[in-house]
């Protein structure tokens, strides 16, 4: 309960103050102890202000009442304005104003030791005081200061409303004793409070000792490694969860026993070893930290052995003096079944990497011989016996088809393999998108009307115009395998190409190509297994599409003339295939930075949409030349003189025969030494110059490569007078 703020000095009204000062009484004429700051800074480190009533501080001021027999005893304490009593025996109050107090003088520096009036209206000092003229009523005073810590904090003071004699010394030892245990309780009450603030702390830090000790033993019991702990004498203190999962041996079973427990029932040829263990143990609990030593356990339940690798911790006490050990295991046997796995995996890696460089060299040895059996299939379609005989024109096409089928699927897993390995790059140029989009279209724009499809081709004018930076080359492979599909799994209707802009900003424009067709459709359920890998139907399942993937759309035009597509003329839905285009075409997508989806319906139809994002081409950079595809198949070609260097002689017979059919004139190197020398005799007597020179890169002596670096050191020749296309090497 809050005390009540009562001055005596202000408790006569205003007519008795102006009366006390009219008989002279002035309250700032009182003493101050010098070093008062002090003193009152140490009273409050004490915390006995404002504080409620306590009873040894009240027993105390009874008792010195009823020994002195006075009517008042107070433990009165000296604040910065007021004195406060922590006890107050006959004083119905808890404070008074300092400046009328007279425990001012009791504290004061030289004071004696028991400062005593015997009758204050005689006392000059104090007659005039109101706590004398007014209630209540003081005319004896006698205190003895309290020092706590070297400071006055207050007194102990008995009060009489009449005049006494001085205290004899008996009285004077016994009011100093009294004094004493009032001193005694402060400081015994603030060890109390100290008691209580550390004994607080001291539960709080144990709480936190303790959940920080079920921490740590959560997370010894659920780790992943098998953990367990003895004691000087070998017995077991703690087994986590997963030793007891490996040995079957639970927690609460072994907990308490001593490890030798576990040889007996081991066959006797681990009993050794298990001594062994043992001895390791009682290494590491005398205080040495003992690394790998082996200990096999057998399982309790299915009776199998269970090796671990341990490495034992010593645990020392707070004197550093071993008490038990802390062992890490690892299970060894697991450890090998993974090690093994791993070797198995990487032999499989192994494996699969020399496979794809297999395929990769088988793949080039074998596009070497198929390219010049095309060649010879081209001449032969090219001649007059051909072009006056049906049947053998017929034949020959087949078999031209046929080859070019094959030499699609050789480099359909040529890309395959590139993929899967990551050596697939892009080549990125800038370059104008429509025009690039339109050549694929033209492309197969004639195997759709042979099919009698309408072949319906949609540009957002937004995109005409737009410059790019990206791959038009596999841009181009995607979209021919799209277009392919859709024209080969559409047997009456249409096949629909539309691009449309979707995103347009400074740096980049957002695109979006559509190829849908009017054809089979395909089951819900396979629409996403077409993108798989190798995953091809034979001819029965004339529902799924997933036979369509024996043709990829190459992209580069170059190495594919126009008017010769990848399949058969007339091939049917259910042609099996080896399940690759739609694999490549989505890996290139993904490469390019877009992404590629399919939605189809049985009879219906299927759409494939294309999204990129492509980047907007900076101004400063040339689109590349048009490779030679490009140009229509009935445009005439001027006469060139041309070099052909290639090592090989059968490819040598089928290109120069090419080239002469189309009016050129051929010179022939069989490496690149040779070719670099008959460019240099060439420049020297200016009397015969190649236009053009087609040169293998893979050639004994000198490669394509090296012959280039050569021409590009030779000084160049000087400009012709005619008007023919410049040169190129």
């Amino acid at each position: 309960m809050s005390a009540p703020n009562f001055c005596f000095a202000h408790a006569a009204g205003a007519s008795d103050q102006e009366r006390e000062q009219e008989r002279g009484y002035q309250p700032n004429q009182w003493p101050c102890h010098p070093d008062d700051e002090q003193r009152i800074a140490a009273l409050h480190d004490f915390h006995l202000l404002d504080t409620d009533f306590e009873e040894p501080f009240d027993r105390l001021a009874t008792l010195a009442a009823r020994h002195f027999d006075v009517p008042i005893a107070l433990v009165s304490l000296v604040d910065t304005d007021r004195q406060w009593f922590k006890a107050a025996e006959g004083l119905p109050v808890r404070q008074t104003c300092r400046d009328a107090a007279f425990c001012t003088h009791a504290i004061m520096p030289g004071a004696p030791t028991i400062f005593e009036i015997n009758d204050a209206a005689e006392d000059k000092r104090f007659c005039d005081n109101p706590l004398v003229t007014g209630d209540p009523w003081i005319r004896y005073y006698a205190g003895r200061a309290l020092v706590c810590d070297g400071q006055p904090i207050g007194t102990l003071c008995l009060i009489d409303r009449k005049p006494r004699p001085p205290l004899d010394d008996s009285q004077r030892k016994e009011l100093i004793m009294f004094a004493d245990m009032v001193v005694d309780l402060v400081y015994r009450r603030q060890l109390a409070k100290q008691y209580e603030i550390v004994q607080s702390q001291l539960y709080k830090k144990t709480d936190e000792l303790q959940a920080k000790n079920r921490e740590l033993s959560d997370l010894v019991d659920t780790a992943n490694a098998p953990i367990f702990a003895v004691d000087r004498h070998l017995v077991v203190t703690a087994w986590n969860q997963k030793v007891s999962q490996l040995t079957s041996i639970p927690a609460d079973f072994i907990k308490g026993a001593s490890i030798r427990c576990l040889a007996s029932g081991a066959p006797s040829e681990h009993v050794d070893t298990l001594e062994v263990s043992f001895r390791a143990l009682q290494r590491a609990v005398n205080g040495e930290r003992v690394e790998c030593f082996e200990m096999m356990i057998q399982s309790k339940v299915h009776g199998r052995q269970v090796l671990l690798q341990v490495s034992a911790e010593p645990q020392l006490n707070e004197d550093g003096r071993p008490i038990g050990a802390v062992c890490i295991g690892e299970d060894v046997i697991a450890r090998r079944r993974i090690e093994e796995k791993q070797r198995e995996m990487r032999e499989l890696q192994r494996s699969n990497e020399q496979k794809d460089h297999f395929l990769a060299c088988m793949s080039h040895e074998m596009r070497t011989p198929l390219n010049g059996l095309l060649g010879m299939l081209q001449l032969a379609l090219l001649s007059e016996e051909c072009a006056n005989t049906t049947e053998l024109k017929r034949q020959l096409q087949q078999a031209r088809n046929s080859g070019t089928l094959l030499l699609n699927l050789i480099n359909d897993l040529l890309d395959t393999a590139r993929l899967r390995s990551g050596q697939l790059s892009l080549e990125p140029c800038h370059f104008e998108l429509l025009p690039t989009v339109r050549e694929s279209v033209d492309v197969l724009r004639h195997r759709a009307s042979e099919k009698g499809l309408r072949f319906i081709c949609e540009m957002d004018p937004a995109l005409e115009g737009v410059r790019v930076h990206s791959d038009p080359t596999r841009l181009s492979q995607v979209l021919l395998n799209l277009l392919w599909n859709a024209i080969k799994f559409t047997a009456a209707g249409e096949v629909r190409l539309t691009a449309s802009q979707v995103s347009r900003s400074d740096e980049a424009c957002g695109v979006r190509i559509e190829v849908s067709d009017t054809g089979i459709g395909i089951a819900g359920d396979m629409q996403e297994a077409v993108f798989e890998c190798g995953r091809s139907i034979g001819r029965k399942s004339l529902t799924s599409r997933l036979s369509s993937l024996d043709i990829s759309g190459r992209s580069s035009m170059s190495e594919r003339a126009p008017s010769s597509p990848r399949t058969p003329t007339g091939s049917s839905p259910g042609i099996p295939g080896a399940g690759l285009g739609l694999y490549i075409s989505r890996q290139l997508v993904v490469l390019l930075g877009g992404t590629l989806a399919l939605s189809s319906e049985l009879a219906v139809g299927t759409s494939v949409s294309l999204e990129l994002t492509l980047p907007i081409a900076t101004s400063g950079e040339e689109e590349p030349a048009r490779p030679p595809s490009a140009r229509s198949p009935q445009s005439p070609l001027p006469r060139f003189s041309v070099l052909l260097v290639e090592d090989n002689d059968f490819n040598v017979e089928v290109c120069k025969q090419l080239l002469e059919h189309m009016g050129q004139r051929v010179s022939v190197a069989m490496d690149g030494r040779d070719a670099v020398g008959a460019v240099v005799s060439s420049l020297a007597d200016g009397a015969h110059e190649f236009d053009v020179i087609l040169m293998d890169c893979d050639m004994p002596v000198m490669n394509g490569f090296e012959a280039c670096a050569a021409f590009r050191f030779a000084a160049p020749p000087a400009p012709r007078s005619d008007s023919r296309s410049p040169r190129r090497a």
